[in-house]
């Protein structure tokens, strides 16, 4: 509120009355005029000297000498709905009304003074609503500037929350208070911490009504001012119930894929899908909105136990993991969950979002779909896989990215046919870490494109620079990312990779995982032929772990086939492991492609893997992963062929 405002109000309490029902009314008037804005009321004396000990909410706090001017600042600024100019024309227009409304009188008030509800006029019921037990306060205030402090009375269980979700509601020095009573005071303390409340409870009410802002996509509310508005008021009434209040954050796993591969009106009918899906399992006084892109936040009042809102996380994964039709097609579409409890997990909106946010990262990183509550060590996790965010940006420019290479071969010779680029990340503090780790992040990030780009330019040159000093001519095996894979201009950008590396096409090996190759079937198929017609291999990785069906995959121009690792660990002592191996065996060969099995560490499993007709083969059993510093060793040592049982630790 403004300065002015302020000395007006004093003014027009000095006018010729003393009828309260027009106390009554001058104070409606400034409620109804705070509900519009949503601001904090702020009354207090004349600060024209310097002081260091005030009252705030009743209580005394040393507080530093503050410049004049800046106390009338203390409004929650950040949740105001209305501009400023909007806010300050509504002042105007209440200095107009008041000079109306005491036209007849004036008022005289020496002692603190309490309405009950039950005598309040309409106005004022309209402003606090009806429960019962509210009352307005008004507090007299000496000097030069004159007003006083209204409230409705809410008993609240706890002082730390009063003091971070209320905020400072009025500030009086200590020479103003000497003839107030040990009840006065205590009266001060009980209503004037709520009033931002009070106020607030009409604001809202009326904005849930009449606010337009709201996505025009999924038509949930998309204004994070109002949605941390009703997390103010429902923490407040959490706390009053004894109960507890959640706050949700829900991210779509992987939802850029969806657009980049179907595009943008795909996506757009999936979040109107998920955002009608959300509403229909949730409860009639839970709050959804939009919280921007693929994320959407819950608030999720009236909780009991945590289990209560364990059951609605799960109500919510479960209702979003049956199929969605998109544009004639089904899509299977998984989220992400984090939730944090109030009082627990904090007591001001703030907080309670910074944790749920966290929370639903930890989700992510339990492997997805699945929720998370918030607990303490996920804040310290969160940091760290933003730091690794951070840093990774950072890798490409810093050279701490470097490729290894792991020899790929012939299970009949143990000669090398081939071999695999594998990325690697040297940090400068946390030493080597693993792909398992980062390429997650990368993958979220939009980082994996780049850093895709980065490992073909790198392989190919080097493998050329191998093929100047008398490498022998191998095939060079390097993964594509499902985002990479879903690029329209894909084919042109390796194309001109290779031109740039000069890179004979017919030495590339291109590796799509089958979940990548399998979620636009039509694509994949177009997008293979194009690489294939190129002169490049194509390899399908991880086959075993995705929805392959043999009716589709006779349509893929394929080289290889490459039996995923959790088939090839418990190969020798798992018949159900073995039949696996051996039906894809069977199946790559009518088909005519090769088959390669990963992850070998044992000469058992080689053996089988033989007897069974598997063409090709890569693991420990005959080498680490390389750097390119081994691999000139032996390029020197003329050990090209001879890769069988060569264990070099990495």
């Amino acid at each position: 509120m403004s300065y002015t405002l302020l000395r007006r109000v004093g003014c027009l309490l000095q006018c010729p009355t003393d009828t309260p029902k027009l106390w009554q009314r001058v104070l409606s008037v400034v409620c109804e005029a705070l509900s519009c804005c949503g601001a904090q009321l702020f009354l207090a004396p004349s600060f024209e000297h310097d002081t260091d000990t005030d009252y705030r909410s009743g209580a005394i706090a040393p507080l530093p000498v503050k410049a004049r001017a800046s106390l009338w600042q203390h409004l929650d600024a950040s949740l105001l709905i209305a501009p400023n100019r909007m806010l300050q024309h509504q002042m105007s227009d209440l200095q107009a009304q008041l000079a109306a409304l005491v036209a007849d009188g004036q008022f005289q008030l020496g002692s603190p003074q309490t309405f009950v509800a039950d005598h309040w006029p309409a106005e004022l019921t309209q402003v606090f609503g009806p429960s019962k037990g509210r009352y307005l306060a008004l507090l007299p205030l000496s000097g030069p500037d004159e007003g006083t402090v209204s409230s409705a009375h809410i008993s609240a269980k706890s002082l730390a929350f009063q003091s971070a979700c209320m905020g400072a509601v009025a500030i009086f020095r200590d020479s103003e208070l000497g003839g107030w009573s040990t009840d006065d005071l205590g009266l001060f303390t009980d209503v004037c911490s709520q009033i931002y409340l009070a106020i607030w409870r009409s604001h809202l009410d009326q904005a849930a009504k009449t606010h337009s802002a709201r996505d025009q996509l999924t038509y949930l509310p998309d204004d994070r001012m109002l949605f941390n508005q009703h997390m103010v008021r429902a923490i407040a009434i959490a706390v009053e119930a004894d109960m507890m209040l959640g706050v949700a954050f829900l991210d779509l796993d992987r939802f850029k894929n969806i657009n980049d591969t179907l595009g943008h009106a795909a996506g757009d009918c999936l979040l109107q899908q998920v955002a009608e899906r959300l509403k229909s399992c949730t409860r009639s006084y839970d709050v959804i909105a939009r919280w921007g892109g693929d994320e959407f936040t819950l608030l999720l009042p009236a909780l009991r136990s945590p289990e209560d809102v364990s059951h609605i996380a799960e109500r919510i994964l479960q209702r979003l993991s049956a199929p969605f039709q998109v544009q004639g097609e089904e899509l299977y579409v998984t989220a992400s969950l984090g939730i944090a409890l109030a009082p627990y997990d904090g007591e001001d909106a703030q907080t309670l979002l910074r944790n749920a946010d966290a929370a639903m990262y930890q989700a992510k990183a339990n492997g997805r779909n699945n929720y998370q509550i918030y607990f303490e060590e996920i804040n310290a996790d969160a940091r760290i896989q933003l730091n690794l965010e951070t840093d990774l940006r950072k890798a490409l420019e810093g050279n701490e990215l470097f490729l290894c290479y792991q020899p790929q071969v012939d299970l009949l010779t143990s000669q090398w046919i081939g071999m695999e680029a594998l990325i690697r990340w040297q940090h400068p503090t946390l030493g080597l870490i693993s792909p398992a780790r980062f390429i997650p992040i990368a993958e979220d990030t939009g980082l994996i494109e780049p850093i895709g780009r980065w490992v073909l330019e790198q392989a190919c040159a080097q493998y050329r620079k191998w093929r100047q000093i008398g490498f022998p001519k191998l095939r060079l095996a390097v993964n594509l990312s499902a985002q990479q894979f879903h690029r329209s201009n894909l084919v042109r950008s390796i194309m001109q990779i290779l031109k740039n590396t000069e890179f004979d096409p017919c030495d590339l090996e291109l590796e799509v995982t089958e979940s990548a190759a399998m979620r636009d079937v039509g694509f994949a198929i177009e997008m293979l032929q194009k690489l294939s017609d190129s002169g490049m291999q194509i390899a399908i990785d991880d086959f075993g772990t995705g929805y392959s069906s043999l009716s589709v995959l006779k349509h893929f121009p394929l080289d290889t086939i490459k039996i995923d690792r959790s088939f090839v660990m418990d190969l020798v002592n798992s018949p159900s492991d073995a039949a696996i191996a051996a039906t894809i065996i069977a199946l790559a060969k009518g088909l005519n492609f090769k088959v390669l099995a990963e992850g070998i560490e044992t000469s058992d499993q080689a053996r089988v893997l033989s007897k069974m007709g598997c063409d090709y083969a890569q693991g420990y059993w005959y080498s680490r992963p390389m750097t390119v510093e081994q691999i000139d060793d032996l390029l020197t040592s003329g050990k090209f062929y001879q890769a069988a049982n060569l264990k070099l630790p990495i």
